[in-house]
C-alpha cells in the first residue's frame, strides 16, 4: 500500500529511505505543518481524525490516478491522525 495513515509521529528519514532509485533524476516531497494561527485565530494544536480503512482505500485510488496521468517512478503518501502540536507535521507526500 502506498497511502498510509499513521497514528504516531511521522519520521521524515523513514519515509524518504525507500526512494533511493538510480532511475530517478530527483525526489520531491511535501510536508504539511501545524501553524500558530489561522485567519487571525490562535491555534494551539490540531487533532486529525480519519476513518482509516476508507481513507487509505481512497488515498490509494488518488495515487493510482496520479500514476496513470503523470510519469511517476514511485509515489507514496502518509497522513497523521491524532494530536499534532505547533510546528509538527501532519502530512507528507512524496514521489
Amino acid at each position: 500500500m502506498r497511502f498510509k495513515i499513521f497514528e504516531s509521529p511521522l519520521d521524515k528519514m523513514d519515509l524518504q529511505r525507500p526512494f533511493s532509485n538510480t532511475e530517478a533524476g530527483g525526489y520531491v516531497s511535501f510536508e504539511g505543518w501545524v501553524r500558530n494561527e489561522n485567519e487571525g485565530q490562535q491555534v494551539i494544536a490540531l487533532e486529525y481524525e480519519a476513518y482509516i480503512e476508507l481513507a487509505e482505500k481512497e488515498g490509494e485510488l488518488i495515487l493510482i490516478e496520479a500514476c496513470n496521468k503523470f510519469d511517476i517512478i514511485e509515489i507514496r503518501c502518509g497522513h497523521r491522525v491524532g494530536a499534532v502540536e505547533i510546528g509538527g507535521f501532519g502530512s507528507m507526500g512524496w514521489r
